[in-house]
């Protein structure tokens, strides 16, 4: 089967002998990619930018897949690509700060709440409303 119909779109596999085989060729290099993604966010500690390398080698690979399928081959598609790897690292960068920002915040209201000074968080509060 080297097409497959879906809500009134139609995909012909040019490469690949069967579109099944495709879809196991992209899921092998998606579900890495989205482990690796996961294990940057929720690691805590600096060797978690390790993972960039192999995030960007699979990003890299699932280009490859696609081009090879539409029959685009491309000697230097490697710098094609860099944009896209630079911008998934900076997203996944600040997705993290973001995370670690929002838990600190979280931590610090605890701590004030636990001690009895909620009213010092409650002046904050309301000084970032007048700002």
């Amino acid at each position: 089967m080297k097409e497959i119909h879906f809500i009134g779109f139609t995909y012909t596999s040019q490469y690949y002998e069967s579109i099944y085989i495709l879809t196991w060729t992209l899921v092998g290099k998606l579900l890495p990619l989205i482990a690796f993604s996961y294990i940057f966010i929720k690691a805590k500690t600096i060797w978690s930018y390790a993972l960039f390398s192999p995030i960007i080698m699979y990003i890299f690979q699932i280009i490859a897949v696609i081009n090879e399928d539409i029959g685009s081959v491309d000697k230097i598609e490697f710098f094609y690509c860099l944009p896209v790897f630079i911008m998934y690292c900076f997203l996944l960068y600040r997705y993290k700060r973001f995370l670690i920002d929002l838990k600190a915040k979280q931590d610090y209201e605890r701590e004030l709440v636990k001690t009895g000074l909620e009213g010092l968080l409650n002046q904050e509060l309301d000084r970032g409303d007048e700002e």
